[in-house]
């Protein structure tokens, strides 16, 4: 209490956009952590961020779709084989969690072989 009397009013910065603050170090490794650090899926998840972030303080977020969708198209991630790529690596982390031993020589062999092995009349 002591302290508020003593010190002067904390500074208010009147701007619109002076309460969005970049993301720093501690903020960027959280994201780091969410994105599995992939650094492809944090590009794009940067690119968003930074999208929304320019929009946050217009009146009119008129084009903000537009300009979202762009993200996904000029991203590295937004390529099909990339993006098959990576769930193929989920499934195979799902597998190994669950002790799915099929499920995960089949993810295993997509991503070696590119394909997964076929089944033949005689397995089952």
């Amino acid at each position: 209490m002591i302290h508020h009397e003593i010190t002067p009013p904390k500074f208010h910065d009147p701007r619109p956009s002076a309460d969005t603050a970049t993301l720093g170090p501690d903020e960027w490794a959280i994201l780091a952590t969410l994105c599995d650090d992939d650094p492809m899926y944090l590009e794009l998840v940067a690119k968003l961020l930074d999208t929304e972030r320019k929009y946050q303080t217009l009146s009119r977020r008129t084009g903000i779709y537009k300009a979202l969708q762009t993200c996904f198209g000029t991203s590295a991630l937004a390529k099909a084989p990339n993006l098959q790529r990576a769930e193929t690596i989920r499934d195979l982390k799902i597998a190994e969690e669950n002790g799915d031993v099929e499920a995960f020589q089949t993810a295993w062999a997509a991503l070696k072989f590119g394909q997964a092995p076929q089944k033949n009349q005689y397995d089952e």
